[in-house]
C-alpha cells in the first residue's frame, strides 16, 4: 500500500515539475515567437505595399480600435502627412491551426499585395495558403471584391477557404465602416476597376452614349472608355442582375477594334451557396475571353449546374451588354426574342396574338430561315410571317438582305421590313429601319404589297440606285408566295430510320406515325407507334431535337403503355463536350455515350414531369439549357408533357 502511495507521489512531482517547466520554457519563448512575427510583419511590408520601396514613406503603428474584427494590428503608411495605404494583419481559424496573413490596402481601397505570414493547417489542403500562387490574385482587387469572396479557394480546404473569405468580409466591413480613408463614390470606385483591368496609360472616362439607346433603356448600370490617348480602345460595363436570391455584379470589358470579351469578373453574388454564388468562382469567367458579342448575345457559355435561374439571368445581362455594344460601336443593330415577337406581332397587326416558331413542321426552302405562325387563344391561325433571307447587288463582293415578310389568314400581304443587310448603300438609305423601337408599322418597305394576294400580280415599286436590290427581293418575294400557297400547307415530319427506333424501343419492331394526327410541338419531330411482331402495341417513340453547345441534337426516346421510359438513343450529335472547361469528365467523353442519359432510362414520366433530374457541371448548354437553347433535360420535359397531356382521351 505504501509502495503505490509513493508512485502516486512521485507521479504528481514530476508532473508539477513539468508543468513550471512548460511555464517557463512558454514564458520564454512566446515573446520570441511575438518577435520574429512582428519582424517578419515588418519585411513583408514591402511585398505588399511594393510602392514603399525607396519612398520616404514612413511607416506608423496603427492606434485604430480593431475590436470585433480579424485584424489585429495594422501599420499606417504616410507621404508626408498624406496616409497612402494601410497594411493589416489578420489572424483567423483554419482547419487545423491559426492563420496570419497580412494585406496592403491603399486609399482607394485597392489591395496593393497579400502575403501568408503563419499558418500549420493539414499538408496538400488548407497549407496551401501558405504557397505564393495563391497570393497572387489579389493585387489590384478591391478590397471589397475579396471581401464580397471574389477571389479563388483553396482545392479541396472548404472548411480554411470559407473561414479565409469570412475573415476577408469582416476586415472589409471593418474597413469601411471606420472611415479609414475618404469615402469614394460608386464613380471612383468603377474607375480604379477599370485601370486594374486595362492597366496604366489610359485616360478613364465615363461613356456618353451616342447610339440609338441610353444604358438605362437597356438596364446597364454604368460603362466607361479607355483611351490611349489617341482612340478610344476599351469600353467596360458595370452591371447588376438578380439570380435566384440575390443580385449580382459583373463586369465586362470589350475591344472596341475587334469586338471581343478582354475580361469578365464577377464582383459580388448575394445567390445560394453552392448553387448561384458559384458565379464568384473566377474559372468559370476564363471561358468569356476572346468571345465575341455575337457569343454574348447567344448565350455562348457554360452556365452553373443546378442554377438554371441564376445562369438565365446572367445570360440576359450579357445579352443586354451585346445589344448595346453592338449598337452603340457597331452600327449593328442586333434583336432581342422579345423586340423579335414585337416585330412579327406589328408586321400582322396581331397584337394580343401568340407568335409560334413552326420552322421545323414545314418544307425546308432555301430562301426561308424561319416561319412564324399568330395564332388567338383558340389556336386559330391569324396570320404567318415569314424570315427571309435574299441575295442583293454585288458591290465588291456578294451582299445578303434579310427581311419579314406577313401574309395573313384571307392569304393577303401585310406588307414587308428589311431586318439587316450587309449591303452599305441600303443600310444607309431610307429604305431600312434599324432602331429595333420602331414596332408601330411605320418604315416598312414595300408598303405597295399591303392587301395583295399572294396569288395574284404584285409588283415592288423601283427606286433609283437600287433596281437590282428589288428585282432580287421580288425574286425573294415570289417565291415566298409559291410556298404560303403551295408548300405552307404540307407538313414536313422528320422520317426516322427502323434502325434508330428499334434502339429506342427494344422488342418493337413495326413503327407507325401518329404525329400528323396531333398539333405540331416545337422540338417534337415526330410520335411513332411502337409494335411486336404480332401487331401488339407495345408503346410509342418520340423523335426530339434541340439546340446543343455546337448544334442541332436529335434524340429517340421511347416510352411503355404505362408511361415508363425505355431506352434513349442520340441519332445525331456534334456536342463536344469532352472539352468543356472546366468539365471533369465524370459522365463519359462522349455525349451520345454518355451514362448521364441512363437517368433517361427506366423512369416514370410523370415523377419526371414533376422532378426533372440534373444537369452535368460545365455542360449545361448541352444538358440543362440556356435562354432558347433548351437543353436535353427540357426538350425531354416537353415530350413527357406531351405525352401526358394526349394519353387521355387522345389517340395515345
Amino acid at each position: 500500500m505504501k509502495k503505490g502511495l509513493s508512485i502516486i507521489v512521485m507521479l504528481t512531482i514530476v508532473v508539477l515539475l513539468s508543468s513550471v517547466a512548460v511555464f517557463f520554457v512558454e514564458d520564454i519563448t512566446t515573446p520570441i515567437i511575438e518577435a520574429r512575427q512582428q519582424a517578419e510583419i515588418e519585411e513583408a511590408l514591402k511585398e505588399v505595399y511594393p510602392a514603399i520601396e525607396g519612398s520616404g514613406f514612413t511607416v506608423t503603428e496603427s492606434t485604430l480600435d480593431f475590436s470585433g474584427s480579424p485584424i489585429t494590428g495594422a501599420q499606417e503608411i504616410f507621404d508626408g502627412s498624406i496616409m497612402q495605404a494601410i497594411v493589416y494583419t489578420v489572424t483567423f481559424r483554419g482547419y487545423a491551426s491559426s492563420i496570419t496573413y497580412v494585406v496592403g490596402v491603399d486609399s482607394t481601397g485597392v489591395i496593393t499585395g497579400y502575403k501568408t505570414i503563419s499558418q500549420g493547417d493539414t499538408a496538400g489542403f488548407g497549407a496551401q495558403i501558405a504557397d505564393e500562387e495563391n497570393w497572387t490574385q489579389f493585387t489590384d482587387m478591391l478590397l471589397e471584391s475579396a471581401g464580397a469572396g471574389g477571389f479563388d479557394g483553396l482545392a479541396g480546404a472548404s472548411i480554411t477557404t470559407g473561414a479565409w473569405k469570412s475573415s476577408f468580409a469582416e476586415v472589409s466591413a471593418w474597413h469601411n465602416a471606420n472611415d479609414v480613408f475618404p469615402v469614394l463614390s460608386d464613380e471612383d470606385i468603377e474607375k480604379i476597376m477599370v485601370k486594374s483591368i486595362v492597366g496604366d496609360g489610359y485616360t478613364i472616362t465615363a461613356l456618353d452614349p451616342t447610339g440609338i439607346k441610353t444604358l438605362e433603356e437597356f438596364t446597364i448600370d454604368s460603362a466607361y472608355v479607355a483611351n490611349n490617348g489617341t482612340e478610344d480602345e476599351v469600353v467596360v460595363y458595370f452591371d447588376t442582375f438578380f439570380g435566384f436570391a440575390g443580385d449580382n455584379k459583373i463586369v465586362v470589358a470589350i475591344d472596341i477594334e475587334t469586338g471581343t470579351v478582354l475580361e469578365l469578373q464577377v464582383t459580388a453574388s448575394g445567390d445560394s451557396d453552392n448553387y448561384g454564388a458559384l458565379i464568384l468562382e473566377s474559372d468559370r469567367w476564363t471561358q468569356f475571353t476572346d468571345k465575341t458579342t455575337d457569343q454574348l448575345f447567344e448565350g455562348d457559355f457554360d452556365g452553373i449546374s443546378g442554377a438554371s435561374i441564376t445562369t438565365n439571368a446572367w445570360a440576359d445581362s450579357l445579352q443586354r451588354i451585346s445589344i448595346f455594344h453592338q449598337a452603340e460601336f457597331d452600327g449593328n443593330i442586333v434583336y432581342t426574342q422579345a423586340e423579335l415577337m414585337a416585330i412579327y406581332q406589328g408586321q400582322l397587326s396581331v397584337l394580343d396574338a401568340e407568335i409560334v416558331d413552326v420552322t421545323e413542321q414545314k418544307v425546308s426552302n432555301l430562301y426561308i430561315s424561319n416561319v412564324y405562325d399568330a395564332k388567338n387563344d383558340l389556336g386559330d391561325i391569324l396570320g404567318t410571317v415569314y424570315y427571309v433571307s435574299s441575295l442583293g447587288e454585288y458591290r465588291d463582293g456578294p451582299t445578303v438582305t434579310q427581311f419579314l415578310v406577313g401574309i395573313d389568314a384571307a392569304g393577303d400581304f401585310t406588307g414587308l421590313r428589311i431586318l439587316a443587310t450587309t449591303d452599305e448603300l441600303l443600310l444607309e438609305s431610307s429604305l431600312v429601319v434599324t432602331d429595333p423601337s420602331v414596332f408601330d408599322g411605320t418604315g416598312y418597305f414595300g408598303e405597295e404589297l399591303e392587301g395583295l394576294a399572294i396569288d395574284g400580280a404584285f409588283t415592288l415599286a423601283d427606286v433609283e440606285g437600287f433596281e437590282g436590290t428589288i428585282a432580287l427581293l421580288q425574286s425573294a418575294l415570289e417565291e415566298v408566295a409559291r410556298y404560303h400557297d403551295e408548300d405552307y400547307p404540307l407538313r414536313d415530319d422528320f422520317v426516322a430510320d427502323q434502325a434508330d427506333l428499334e434502339l429506342a424501343y427494344t422488342g418493337a419492331t413495326i413503327f407507325n406515325s401518329l404525329y400528323q394526327n396531333y398539333d405540331f410541338v416545337n422540338g417534337i419531330l415526330n410520335v411513332y407507334e411502337a409494335k411486336d411482331g404480332s401487331d401488339t402495341l407495345l408503346g410509342y417513340v418520340y423523335v426530339g431535337k434541340f439546340a446543343g453547345r455546337e448544334g442541332d441534337v436529335t434524340y429517340a426516346i421511347g416510352v411503355d403503355t404505362a408511361g415508363v421510359t425505355q431506352q434513349i438513343y442520340i441519332i445525331e450529335d456534334s456536342e463536344t463536350w469532352s472539352n468543356a472547361f472546366p468539365y471533369d469528365g465524370s459522365q463519359g467523353d462522349d455525349f451520345a455515350t454518355s451514362p448521364w442519359l441512363d437517368n433517361f432510362e427506366g423512369i416514370n414520366i410523370a415523377a419526371y414531369i414533376l422532378d426533372p433530374v440534373d444537369g452535368v457541371a460545365d455542360v449545361s448548354t448541352t444538358t440543362g439549357g440556356l435562354n432558347s437553347r433548351f437543353g436535353l433535360i427540357e426538350s425531354v420535359l416537353r415530350i413527357f408533357n406531351f405525352h401526358d397531356e394526349n394519353s387521355t382521351g387522345g389517340i395515345l
